[in-house]
């Protein structure tokens, strides 16, 4: 005759089994899940976020006019700087399109190119103060609008008033990329510059470098920490329910 015990075991074992298949199962289904919700959210962050990796930059013969930069034909570089690196910047985009007169078609000229476009040909001069006194093609950056334009996130079905971008500015931007003075280029400031006002100059250098102290800060007061509370738990104390606890959590957070 069977054991009623053993029958029993045999049962007990089987449900066991049952159960932990059921709940590889389920442990296993949850894990894809959560692979699956992974890759769609980095498909999106990555698909939407790709533009930013990009910026839209237009070449403008640049005019370094000594007048304007150096007028006493000093060489100090503290003079440069109070320079109107406005005014030149103008200067090109109306000598690239003498047709536009006007103070407000003058404006929207002016609004193509980023506010960054100012620091920048004040930072060429810098570098290179033998620039003073010639002409340079220089690829500017492209304001955020009409970058925006470029990647196809401004519609031109909405009235002129409602966009953006408006149609003489459109106009311009075509007679740009028809002259070859108009690209796509690699957003290398987006890695090495840190949050601005001004959308097109912004980047995450300054998010890295925060989360990078913060790390450095919480290691350096965690590690020493962890490390004394862990020899005083294993070696110095006295067991009780407070060290188990303290025990029993720090394992289930390993």
């Amino acid at each position: 005759m069977n054991n009623p015990n053993h029958i029993g075991r045999k049962f007990s074992l089987a449900y066991r089994y049952k159960k932990e298949k059921l709940f590889r199962f389920y442990g296993l289904l949850a894990s894809i899940i959560g692979l699956i919700f992974l890759v769609i959210f980095f498909s999106n962050l990555i698909g939407k976020g790709k533009g930013a990796f990009f910026q839209t930059q237009i070449k403008l013969n640049i005019d370094f006019s000594q007048e304007v930069i150096d007028p006493n034909r000093t060489g100090d570089k503290e003079e440069f700087l109070k320079a109107n690196y406005g005014g030149i910047l103008k200067d090109a985009l109306l000598k690239r399109f003498p047709s536009v007169s006007g103070r407000k078609d003058t404006r929207s000229l002016k609004k193509i190119i980023g506010q960054g476009g100012i620091y920048k040909l004040s930072d060429l001069i810098q570098e290179r103060p033998e620039w003073v006194g010639t002409s340079q093609e220089i690829w500017m950056i492209a304001s955020d609008d009409i970058d925006m334009y470029i990647k196809g996130k401004i519609s031109t079905d909405v009235p002129d008033d409602m966009r953006r971008v408006n149609d003489k500015q459109i106009e311009w931007i075509k007679q740009l990329e028809q002259s070859g003075q108009l690209r796509t280029a690699f957003n290398a400031m987006f890695f090495t510059s840190a949050d601005s006002r001004e959308p097109e100059m912004a980047g995450i250098w300054g998010a890295v470098m925060g989360t990078a102290l913060t790390l450095l800060i919480t290691l350096a007061l965690s590690f020493p920490v962890g490390v004394m509370a862990a020899i005083y738990l294993e070696e110095l104390s006295k067991k009780s329910r407070f060290t188990d606890f303290i025990e029993i959590n720090i394992n289930n957070l390993a």
